[in-house]
């Protein structure tokens, strides 16, 4: 029986990792779609980009640089 609980630790292991790695894919995923949408809203002068910014609690410079945005 102290076969099968390693295996059954192993399991558990593999279950918690593929369940983290998909949690982090739907964040990352979740990220994506916020930053495209504040980047619409921005093109569309709906929000300034320090408030675009300031939503994806983001600098100014590192919305600049993921957005390919330039503050006016």
């Amino acid at each position: 029986s102290g076969i099968m609980l390693a295996f059954s630790d192993i399991d558990k292991q593999f279950d918690l990792y593929v369940n983290g790695e998909i949690q982090i894919a739907v964040e990352k995923e979740h990220e994506k779609t916020k930053l495209e949408m504040l980047i619409a809203l921005v093109k569309d002068k709906i929000l300034t980009l320090s408030q675009a910014a300031q939503r994806a609690d983001m600098t100014i410079e590192e919305f600049e640089e993921k957005s390919g945005l330039k503050a006016e």
